[in-house]
């Protein structure tokens, strides 16, 4: 990626006249110069938001490359005049409402997401300030209510999905429920720190009230994110960067079942979660290692949710539903944790033997994406 970037600006293709300056006279190869630029923004901004990075190189760097145009335009080499980056950033003052690409819609609401996170101060271990919880929460609300009607769905009425803004509305809620977990009333398990995946977790002294805001944006963000899994695309094959988006809204919800949802919530959570796995699986039978993060996951979940007592079938579910009475949240380990977000004492490999076969294959995310994803 870093190779990819740098061959890139030393190309110039982060500058606007670089797609017609090398291709005077061919519009569909200057979209797809302008398509690599930004293709490479937005995988380099994911590889940040994976490891928790505030930002990355193609930040920053002063970019005025024209926004591309739509995939089916694209595709018929019907190149239609480039969107300017400069308009698209005025678009709120537009008195008729221009639509642009959905690829567009996805480039702004990573830029604005990027430039957020760099304008306001972190925590010094990385995890988020209520300020940047502020900033983020700003920059997708805004590009929420200024998304036109055409591209409030991404599925349209013949049941196609529109892939580039189903990538940014999952980029969206992964990003909510980065930044309102911590601040949330949905306790952190050591376990979590198992997966590649997951936040740092952060202790906070805010009221009551307060957190209750942070928990129901977080957990109508996990939600949505359900919604996003279950549209009837077969077969299921999404960016694998999905996976990983996906992860960090069920690891707090994990969490959620053991310490704050009950009877029916808690009914409908667990069916949920067989929604996500299932789902997962799906998409690691496409990119075959993703398929070490979905284990990664099932072996968590069940360890939080197994050892906490909950009921572990449908019908023990409805009958908490009808008031009986869960077993209070206990850690399911006696892994002690302290504020740093660092195990205290070591987890042998051994301890997890049956539990998680392939503790010794956890890959550095990078080594895994950057790797060729075989579609079997």
């Amino acid at each position: 990626m870093d190779l990819a970037l740098q061959t890139a600006l030393d190309l110039g293709m982060h500058r606007r006249d670089f797609a017609v300056s090398h291709a005077p006279n061919d519009p569909v190869l200057q979209e797809c110069f302008r398509r690599i630029w930004w293709q490479i923004y937005i995988v380099d901004a994911a590889y940040a938001a994976i490891e928790r990075l505030p930002t990355f190189m193609a930040n920053s760097v002063i970019s005025d490359v024209d926004l591309p145009c739509e995939e089916k335009e694209y595709e018929n080499s019907t190149i239609p005049k480039p969107s300017l980056l400069a308009d698209f950033d005025f678009r709120e003052f537009e008195s008729e409402g221009k639509v642009y690409s959905s690829f567009a819609y996805l480039i702004g609401v990573v830029r604005g997401l990027s430039q957020a996170s760099v304008s306001v101060p972190w925590q010094s271990d990385g995890s988020p300030t209520l300020e940047v919880v502020a900033a983020i929460d700003s920059v997708i609300d805004g590009w929420l209510l200024l998304l036109p009607e055409s591209k409030q769905q991404v599925m349209n009425s013949g049941g196609d999905i529109d892939e580039l803004l189903y990538f940014a509305n999952m980029w969206v809620h992964a990003a909510l429920v980065s930044c309102h977990r911590a601040f949330s009333d949905i306790t952190f398990n050591p376990l979590e720190v198992l997966s590649s995946c997951a936040a740092s977790p952060q202790t906070n002294a805010l009221p009551s009230e307060v957190k209750q805001v942070h928990t129901m944006r977080c957990l109508s963000s996990i939600q949505q994110q359900v919604s996003l899994l279950t549209l009837p695309k077969r077969p299921f094959c999404h960016s694998p960067f999905i996976i990983c988006m996906v992860v960090v809204g069920t690891l707090p919800y994990f969490a959620a079942c053991t310490c704050l949802l009950r009877g029916g919530e808690l009914v409908i959570a667990r069916e949920h979660i067989r929604v996500i796995i299932g789902c997962l699986k799906a998409l690691g039978d496409v990119w075959k290692k993703g398929r070490n993060r979905v284990q990664e996951l099932q072996a968590i979940g069940k360890e939080i949710i197994g050892a906490t007592g909950l009921p572990n079938t449908r019908m023990s579910e409805t009958v908490a539903a009808t008031g009986a009475t869960n077993k209070p949240y206990q850690t399911p380990t006696s892994l002690p944790f302290v504020g740093s977000g660092v195990l205290y004492s070591p987890i042998y490999a051994n301890e997890f033997a049956q539990l998680w076969p392939l503790m010794n294959q956890q890959l550095d995310v990078n080594t895994w994406i950057t790797d060729n994803f075989p579609v079997q």
